[in-house]
């Protein structure tokens, strides 16, 4: 059955608005291998110390000039629908590993070039496809399990300082970020922004994150990506606001102070008419507002308002005790200030008071040490942590908007890898670790038959390509800086910054294994879905094919 759209001329079936281009088996491949190219040679030439930067044009905004991965790698849509789903798919895998690693795009992108380039041979020469996928999957197993049992934890904040260092190829910012790591223990929290003057700044205050992001993207002024509100005051409610005459009293007095003060809403939900009115206020500069959803369902989120109130020195403004409408500025909580950005929400320096925050941290503590039931206790350890774990604002400096918009970029990578270095180790960096891992590839691979055996061969070369792009970015022959580290000890690896071949944890060249692994996972995932890919299609509206019509098309 056709979908159907409606149009003033009538209704319309899907077929007359759009038309089908596909294409099939090898032709397909080699569409997407294609995008998967332009994607990855634009992204590799920033991989090393010595890589390069991409500049990217931003319309309406400007440009941005950067050696960030992700950035560019994100910048990147190509024209032929068929080559940029390739890309894409690269793309999100790349995304991936940095979601749940902080850093390693680019080594993601290098990695499934290589593991796609070398099974197409395979498979131009008649291999099966999920045959190699097996054969790869298998070899990189055995390689993540060989650089978790490399991995060695990270136990002074000298360690961590150098681990920063190397992802934002800064060593003053590496010792920046070690100091926080350190001052805000276990549970803190660190959060980057751009700041306002030239040096880049470390506060460090009490506070709490959650993961709430604003209700929505109508807040952020153009070329805004997060929010930061200055001195804000909190109103914290389980109201539902329908209309923007339960907020006018406070509002009001909010902007009736003798120095207006930014304000943030946690609110149960805002109707249209009164987000509408919050939105067209804060972008005509009248008040800088913004509200987010209040975190948590259920009770687990009537306790984290309770937590929130305490640490900001507000009143939880509910339905059972208060009319919404007869709020005041004694009830309002206040912060030092409030980060807000697209996964979470940053209350830092609370304004409640020390005694009242220390008597909710000792309740937190009786109660988890008194419950008997394992999903209280873990939930009062929960809140805890909130309470007792600090907030490191780290404010990206700059001479320009642009130099604080990559100086943001390349602090919030170096947090990123102290986090994953700080939760699985460190290991070699420069890509040593895998090349040392090649030997044990090949073994495994004679364990294996026909395509799977290729397959795992496929994956040790792949290998390879992290450390020789490292080499030649850095003006080295990246085939004889292979063939000598493949004979050093396993520490000893190369430095593109001197040339030299060394002990590289000495040297502070060293790399969060986390980052490494989910790398390679990552690159394998997208790599295998584009090899097992059998046809692709897109949707083109009717009559705009593009010049070169790919192998097959119907309407």
């Amino acid at each position: 059955m056709s979908m159907l759209f409606w149009s003033e001329q009538g209704i319309l079936r899907e077929e007359d608005t759009m038309a089908k281009t596909i294409t099939h088996g090898r032709n397909a491949l080699e569409k997407l291998a294609a995008g998967v190219d332009k994607l990855a040679n634009t992204v590799k030439v920033t991989l090393g110390p010595k890589g390069r930067n991409v500049l990217i044009g931003k319309e309406p905004s400007g440009w941005l000039i950067t050696n960030d991965g992700a950035a560019i790698a994100e910048a990147v849509e190509l024209p032929d629908p068929f080559e940029n789903m390739g890309a894409q798919i690269i793309k999100q895998a790349a995304l991936k590993t940095k979601e749940g690693a902080g850093d390693g795009t680019t080594t993601t992108i290098v990695l499934a070039q290589y593991i796609v380039h070398e099974s197409l041979k395979n498979i131009a020469a008649g291999a099966n496809p999920i045959e190699l996928r097996k054969g790869i999957q298998a070899a990189a197993d055995l390689v993540a399990e060989e650089i978790e049992k490399a991995a060695v934890p990270v136990e002074d904040k000298a360690a961590m300082a150098r681990v920063a260092a190397v992802a934002c190829q800064n060593p003053a910012m590496g010792s920046m970020i070690a100091d926080a790591m350190e001052q805000i223990g276990k549970y803190g929290v660190i959060t980057v922004s751009e700041g306002s003057k030239l040096e880049t700044v470390l506060t460090v205050a009490q506070g709490m994150q959650f993961s709430r992001r604003l209700v929505t993207n109508s807040f952020l002024k153009e070329g805004e990506m997060q929010i930061r509100l200055e001195h804000p005051l909190l109103l914290l409610t389980d109201y539902e606001i329908w209309e923007i005459e339960d907020l006018v009293p406070i509002l009001e007095e909010v902007l009736n102070l003798e120095e207006p003060r930014p304000l943030l809403i946690l609110a149960e939900k805002l109707g249209r008419e009164a987000l509408d009115t919050l939105v067209l206020n804060r972008a005509k500069g009248i008040l800088d507002v913004a509200a987010v959803m209040p975190p948590e369902y259920g009770e687990g989120r009537q306790e984290t308002m309770e937590d929130i109130a305490v640490l900001t020195g507000g009143t939880v403004i509910t339905k059972s005790s208060y009319k919404i409408e007869e709020t005041t500025l004694d009830m309002l909580g206040s912060a030092d200030s409030v980060t807000i950005d697209s996964q979470k929400t940053v209350i830092a320096g609370g304004g409640g008071s020390k005694e009242r925050i220390q008597f909710r941290i000792n309740e937190l503590r009786m109660r988890a040490e008194d419950t008997a039931y394992a999903f209280k206790r873990e939930r009062y350890k929960e809140r805890l942590a909130r309470f007792v774990g600090g907030i490191a604002l780290i404010d990206a400096g700059g001479t320009t908007e642009v130099e604080m918009k990559e100086r943001k970029m390349r602090i919030d990578d170096a947090v990123n890898a102290a986090k994953a270095a700080a939760a699985k180790g460190i290991i070699p960096g420069g890509g040593c670790v895998l090349v040392k891992s090649i030997p044990h590839v090949k073994v495994f691979a004679e364990t294996l038959e026909g395509d799977q055996r290729t397959g795992a061969h496929i994956m040790s070369r792949a290998l390879e390509g992290p450390l020789r792009l490292i080499a030649e970015n850095a003006g080295f022959h990246g085939t004889e800086v292979l063939a000598k580290v493949k004979t050093l000890p396993a520490a000893y690896g190369f430095d593109a910054d001197t040339g030299e071949y060394r002990d590289l944890a000495e040297a502070g060249i060293i790399d969060p294994a986390k980052v490494t692994v989910s790398a390679l996972k990552c690159a394998v995932s997208a790599a295998s879905t584009l090899l097992t890919t059998g046809a692709s299609t897109h949707l083109f509206p009717s009559g705009k094919f593009p010049e070169h019509s790919p192998d097959e098309s119907s309407p």
